[in-house]
């Protein structure tokens, strides 16, 4: 398994997915954080290393660029096995025309 890695050694988004890995939120986050850093620093250089260091200070605070994702578990829903035209063709009290329109949509 490839283990492709970015300049800073967390692992690459693609590798993970190439490796059948689900996407990971986390990992996203930071890489995109990562990226807008270097596109941040090389479109807005400043000469002053002293006056870059104060502005990647306030600039890249955790509470002004970025945050960890909210993850929020959802459980899956149980399948009833029909599909949306089955479904609708059962609701009680619909007209045929409107059910068959709904189930063409």
């Amino acid at each position: 398994m490839s283990t492709a890695s970015t300049t800073t050694g967390t692992p690459s988004v693609g590798a993970a997915t190439a490796a059948g890995l689900p996407p990971n939120p986390i990992l996203l986050q930071r890489r995109l954080e990562e990226t807008y850093r270097r596109f941040y620093a090389s479109a807005y250089a400043l000469a002053d290393p002293a006056l870059a260091a104060e502005r990647d200070a306030l600039l890249f605070d955790r509470s002004r660029v970025g945050r960890e994702p909210l993850l929020e578990p959802v459980p899956p829903y149980v399948s009833s096995g029909q599909d949306v035209a089955t479904a609708i063709a059962n609701l009680k009290g619909l007209d045929g025309g409107l059910a068959r329109q709904a189930g063409e949509f």
